[in-house]
C-alpha cells in the first residue's frame, strides 16, 4: 500500500510542478487564447468549425482538470501516509 501512496505522492509533486512551470503556463494561455479569438473570430453559421474550437478548448481544460485531480489525490496520499506514521 506504501508503494502506491508514494507513487502518487511523486505524480503530484510532478503535476504540481508541470502546472508552475512558466513555459507550459505560457503556451497553455496562449492556446487557450487562440482558441478563445478563433472561436470569437468565427462566423456564426460555421457550426462543425466553432464546434472543433469548443471540443479544443474543453480538451485543454480536461488536461488542467486530469493535472488538479493528481495532485489532490497526493494530498490525500500524504494525509493516508501521515496517518499510517503515527499508527492512527
Amino acid at each position: 500500500m506504501d508503494d502506491k501512496l508514494k507513487q502518487a505522492l511523486r505524480k503530484a509533486d510532478y503535476a504540481h510542478a508541470l502546472l508552475a512551470d512558466p513555459t507550459l503556463i505560457d503556451a497553455w494561455e496562449k492556446v487557450e487564447g487562440d482558441l478563445h479569438k478563433m472561436w470569437a473570430a468565427s462566423k456564426s453559421d460555421d457550426t462543425d468549425g466553432r464546434e472543433a474550437l469548443y471540443r479544443e478548448l474543453h480538451g485543454l481544460k480536461s488536461v488542467r482538470a486530469r493535472l488538479e485531480q493528481t495532485i489532490n489525490a497526493g494530498k490525500l496520499a500524504e494525509k493516508e501516509l501521515e496517518h499510517q506514521k503515527n499508527g492512527n
